[in-house]
């Protein structure tokens, strides 16, 4: 009996074993089969991934165009710019402000590096690098532009053209992009607009394209020629791999072929742009993207084949190790679900930019496509309000100005979740210190002006009350219709400007920007030379009303009438003054010079005034009292402020500057000339002295010395006594104690 019941068991462990391995066949079976068809479709998807990466790299080079096209048209047509391109001769009084406006529209479009205007022989730059300039052709430093000019009717208008750009200042060339606008009917000037780009707009694009594990990015032309790489292909060469040929032979617009590269298998992703003969192409190691896939099916294999050696039990337990290749790749694509919403982000700003920078020439199906496809609730027949936000940096704590990013961030978040209660709100970073809140709904309440202003003055107490920051605010009429908005912003980037009338922290009206905006000034003749008379003859009241007569009347007009027409009248005044006498040694008239390039940097008319004022008293009294040693006076005037100072802890290099009636550079670098030492070394050194007598002949701690000796952080204390004596405060106690 004992002998029928082991064989029993024997064919029933035989069976078993046999209906596992039945069992555990059809599993592997099934589940390759099912793997290997994932791996296919997910080989696939991953190849449309990138297409649409590079699809979304041609929609940003197509808005950059399309916003080149409509920036030069409007420089073509602007009403003094036009004055360049039709009189061969302009006068200052028309290449002045022509340049300045070049300068403004340089500045309003970020990718924008320089604008030349060419026309009889000569051209007119707007250039960041090198002041605003005229050059005749032959003398020009950017010799490639020169040569295209020559031919510029072989190129198509509004087409970025590669080439080596030259730096008006140092001469070195580096990559650009430059785009050309002219009138095809030659009809009057042969003028020309050209606009330059830095490779910087193409990097981004570059930086866009990349995708997991590429190893090479590049942009090229039909002919393979190189427009930008961020691998080591030289700008403007000429690629002969076989994938660059056999893509820009192929008609079709984009996909994906697999080539060596490199001796290398690769899975090579491109898309092209016709209308521009470019080629988008992106290059990735095929062993990369299709290694988390064959990783899944070795796994899959190895823990099949367990399965089958330990059985059923031992099979459920592993079968859960197959999920951390899933949860890893499944958390890869959750990190690149979070990069597309960014870019998706950061797609949606340039977006309202466009519409706000070029609404006039915007379609209202093509905003509306914008609105739908960026999720934004803005409606483009409901009026609109423009709120142009400036953080003021002048009455920011330095400590605060570190964190000007978080600040940026409190303002949108406060102003969006206050405003949103009534309007659809939406904003846009305009410049560094710059946002543009653009506020859309049912605006018709004859009340919604101090309803706003009431919402506005609480957004800048709750960033007052949290950061100490100041905001100056701009805010705009109800504008209807939308392609009204262009004109309107252009009023309030006036409007932030004029800013400068008021205490920081100012609110100004629209109407205020149109009235300043209409005032014609007139400038006095001789007023220059009144006051200069004024000065060097002692009547210091005298020269104060005469200028208050001119500053008067410019305080009705708008900022960019009262910068230009009281700088030159610093010009007449510093002139008269060095054509009389005392030229080289009256700092005073250095500092009136000085006054015109720094202008932007005070805080109000008011601080403006008192400083002019004070300049002019120091003028009249240098006639009286003429030093020849005036630079040593102020590196003696500085030592003095510092020997008397330097346990303040308050004490830099601003606040000296201040109570001399100087810049920090320029003291920085007269006391530099005069003591071999900066002013911060020279702080430190008296700070030092006094923390050696004290840790020598008192018992106080560390950090009351370092307190006492004028440092705020012992912990820089620390750095700079070891820096300057060798050797630690607590060495140096018990060394020479």
């Amino acid at each position: 009996m004992t002998f029928k019941y082991k064989r029993k068991d024997r064919v029933y462990f035989k069976m078993l074993t046999m209906t596992i391995a039945v069992i555990e066949i059809f599993i592997i079976t099934v589940s390759g089969t099912l793997f290997f068809n994932m791996r296919n479709n997910m080989l696939k998807q991953l190849y449309e991934i990138h297409i649409e990466d590079l699809k979304k790299s041609t929609s940003d080079i197509q808005a950059t165009i399309n916003m080149i096209k409509s920036t030069s048209i409007q420089i073509r047509y602007d009403q003094y710019i036009n004055l360049l391109c039709s009189y061969n001769e302009p006068d200052a009084t028309q290449f002045i402000p022509a340049l300045e406006q070049m300068t403004n529209y340089r500045r309003a479009v970020s990718n924008i590096d320089s604008i030349y205007v060419y026309n009889a022989e000569r051209f007119y730059i707007s250039d960041e690098n090198a002041p605003n300039l005229i050059q005749n052709k032959e003398e020009f430093i950017d010799k490639s532009i020169v040569e295209i000019i020559d031919k510029h009717r072989s190129y198509e208008t509004h087409t970025p053209i590669p080439r080596m750009i030259a730096d008006l200042k140092t001469g070195e060339e580096t990559i650009g992009y430059s785009f050309l606008f002219y009138d095809k009917v030659a009809v009057g000037p042969n003028s020309v607009i050209i606009i330059n780009l830095s490779n910087q707009w193409l990097k981004r694009v570059t930086n866009q394209m990349k995708q997991l594990g590429s190893t090479k990015n590049i942009i090229t032309d039909g002919s393979g020629r190189v427009i930008i790489s961020d691998g080591d292909e030289e700008p403007l060469s000429i690629l002969k791999e076989k994938y660059i040929r056999d893509i820009a032979s192929n008609s079709i617009n984009s996909g994906y072929v697999i080539e060596e590269v490199n001796g290398e298998k690769c899975l090579i992703t491109y898309i092209k742009m016709p209308e521009l003969d470019w080629n988008l192409i992106s290059v990735t190691p095929f062993k990369v993207a299709s290694k988390s896939i064959s990783g899944v099916l070795v796994k899959v294999l190895l823990l099949c084949g367990f399965i089958v050696l330990v059985g059923i039990g031992a099979a459920i337990f592993l079968s859960r190790k197959l999920y951390d290749p899933v949860e890893d790749l499944l958390k890869k694509l959750s990190e690149y679900e979070i990069q597309q919403m960014d870019i998706l982000e950061e797609n949606k700003r340039k977006f309202l930019s466009n519409f706000i920078y070029h609404s006039k020439e915007l379609q209202e199906t093509f905003i509306k496509k914008g609105f739908e496809e960026y999720s934004i609730g803005l409606s483009v027949i409901l009026p609109y309000v423009l709120i142009l936000v400036r953080i003021d940096t002048k009455h920011v704590s330095s400590e605060d100005v570190k964190d000007f990013n978080l600040i940026k961030f409190a303002v949108t978040n406060i102003a969006k979740e206050i405003l949103q209660g009534r309007y659809k709100t939406e904003f846009i970073y305009v410049s560094e210190d710059e946002l543009l809140f653009i506020i859309n709904g049912d605006i018709d309440d004859e009340n919604y002006k101090d309803i706003i202003d009431k919402d506005i003055q609480e957004i800048q107490k709750l960033i007052y009350n949290y950061f100490k920051a100041v905001l100056s605010i701009s805010i705009s009429n109800k504008i209807i219709p939308y392609k009204n908005l262009q004109k309107s912003f252009e009023y309030l980037k006036e409007g932030a400007r004029n800013e400068f009338f008021h205490d920081g922290g100012a609110i100004v009206t629209y109407e205020e920007i149109e009235n300043r905006t209409k005032v014609k000034y007139s400038y006095p003749e001789h007023k220059g030379k009144e006051i200069v008379s004024a000065l060097t003859t002692g009547k210091v009241e005298k020269a104060k009303e005469l200028y208050m007569e001119v500053i008067n009347e410019l305080e009705k007009c708008n900022y960019s009438t009262f910068e230009i027409y009281s700088t030159f009248l610093f010009w007449e005044v510093s002139q008269g003054i060095k054509n009389i006498r005392l030229a080289e040694s009256n700092n005073w008239v250095e500092k009136l010079e000085a006054l015109t390039t720094e202008m932007s940097s005070v805080e109000s008319i008011n601080t403006f005034n008192q400083v002019v004022f004070q300049i002019f008293e120091g003028i009249a009294e240098s006639y009286k009292t003429s030093s020849s040693s005036k630079y040593e006076n102020i590196a003696k005037n500085v030592m003095e402020i510092i020997d008397q100072r330097y346990g303040d802890i308050n004490l830099s290099v601003e606040s000296v500057a201040d109570e001399i009636g100087f810049t920090a550079s320029y003291i920085t670098k007269i006391f530099k000339q005069h003591t071999g030492k900066t002013v911060i070394e020279y702080i430190n050194e008296k700070r030092i002295e006094c923390a050696k007598a004290l840790l020598t002949q008192t018992s106080h701690s560390v950090a009351v010395i370092a307190e006492k000796c004028g440092f705020a952080n012992i912990t820089y204390f620390h750095r700079a006594f070891k820096k300057v004596v060798g050797i630690t405060p607590s060495v140096y106690r018990n060394t020479y104690k």
